[in-house]
């Protein structure tokens, strides 16, 4: 019979799984998933290590990896193309490039 303990491991590693699956999913929202398939990879990685040797939801955790990583990868694309559609360095994107910004309106640089 298994102890408490491994009866509260096995509980973690199916519930962990599917939170990875979850957080996997919600990382495909543009933009807003590159942090949470950052922390979705992060999670895979503890729940993957944990238990081995068994878990029953192991595709879930698998699954949640992978929608992980194309969430990043969207993340990263839109990103790119939402710079490389403007014309405008990142840098001026931000608003550190000292020309124009605000609507059109000239800041003077300070100098002292």
């Amino acid at each position: 019979m298994n102890s408490v303990n491994d009866v509260g491991k096995m509980v973690w590693t199916i519930r962990g799984s599917l939170l990875v699956f979850a957080l996997g999913v919600a990382s495909l929202l543009p933009l807003v998933g590159l942090a949470t398939g950052l922390v979705t990879l992060g999670l895979w990685g503890l729940v993957r290590g944990y238990w081995k040797a068994w878990n029953p939801a192991q595709r879930y955790l698998d699954w949640g990896a992978r929608l992980a990583l194309c969430g990043i990868l969207l993340s990263l694309l839109l990103g790119g193309l939402l710079v490389w559609g403007t014309g405008m360095s990142p840098v001026e994107l931000v608003g550190g490039g000292g020309g124009s910004c605000c609507g059109g309106v000239s800041i003077p640089a300070v100098v002292e």
